[in-house]
């Protein structure tokens, strides 16, 4: 992995270009407290050339709290990746917001996950997924899976829109899935 953190606490990992790993762009597995901020994980700010991590843009498993973005002063973009562009496993409290996630950088195209943007499943309760960008992927935009999802809120983002919400960026399926 580009970024790994395991059974740590209280970590930053800011202002980085993560792209081209074997496996995952981040992965935070056994964490408490990790902020991921102001990243580029899975493209190139600086040309438009494949460079997505060979499986997840960020892998979160077994943690609680971590913060993927925040505020759109924080906003990472997750975009390109193999698989999925965030993936959250078992991971009570996580916040993913006012990310771009399947875009360019200025999303305004498509730079689509191969899988879906944002996946919420185990026992991960008490998500936030909240003022994101979420278009262009190859499966679903935002996917929320198992009876173990507890109180989760999905609110305020664009799924399958540009930025500015002036044209479409379609996700390949559904926008914003929850099965049990």
């Amino acid at each position: 992995s580009g970024v790994s953190v395991d059974g740590s606490h209280d970590d930053l990992i800011r202002g980085n270009i993560i792209a081209g790993n074997s496996l995952n762009g981040v992965q935070v597995i056994d964490s408490e407290n990790t902020q991921l901020l102001n990243n580029t994980i899975g493209i190139s700010p600086f040309s438009s050339d494949d460079v997505g991590n060979v499986q997840m843009g960020v892998f979160i498993d077994g943690s609680t709290a971590t913060v993927v973005g925040g505020s759109a002063l924080y906003r990472n973009t997750i975009s390109g990746n193999y698989v999925y562009g965030v993936y959250v496993e078992d991971s009570p409290d996580t916040i993913i917001s006012y990310n771009y996630v399947g875009t360019n950088l200025d999303g305004s195209a498509a730079r689509g996950n191969w899988a879906s943007g944002i996946y919420l499943g185990g026992d991960s309760d008490n998500g936030l997924i909240t003022g994101n960008l979420v278009s262009g992927n190859g499966n679903h935009g935002i996917y929320l899976y198992g009876a173990s999802v507890d109180n989760a809120q999905i609110s305020g983002n664009r799924v399958g829109s540009n930025a500015d919400g002036s044209g479409t960026i379609g996700n390949a399926m559904h926008g914003i899935i929850i099965e049990n």
